[in-house]
């Protein structure tokens, strides 16, 4: 352990099995796309929850939350629809399909929003 500049404590060794925190992200953030690339595959099209937090110095899924939705932190402002733009780019890179795949069906002005994306 270490400590930051800010005095809190943080784990800058490998965790249980020698995955670093990088290496549970990745192996999680992979977890909750492959369910539903294979859903797509299957049916054509998947509609999912997402609860954005703009803003963000990076875009990328934070977790999945108990309600079956994923909380997203997108790096854009949330302003003249800037944060919803780079919400459909990051969608449309992980399911490897086109933008115009990608729609937001509804809470284009909130932070709650229900995403389709087709094949």
């Amino acid at each position: 352990m270490r400590k930051s500049r800010n005095g809190v404590r943080r784990n800058s060794c490998k965790k249980f099995g020698g995955e670093t925190d990088a290496d549970l992200f990745l192996r999680y953030h992979c977890c909750v796309f492959d369910a539903l690339i294979a859903e797509l595959r299957t049916r054509g099209s998947v509609c999912f929850s997402v609860r954005v937090r703009p803003g963000a110095p990076k875009t990328a899924v934070l977790f999945s939350l108990e309600d079956g939705s994923m909380k997203v932190a997108v790096a854009a402002p949330p302003e003249k629809g800037k944060a919803n733009k780079e919400l459909i780019k990051y969608i449309a890179q992980q399911f490897g399909v086109p933008r115009t795949q990608v729609s937001i069906i509804s809470g284009a002005a909130d932070k709650h929003k229900l995403v389709q994306v087709r094949a």
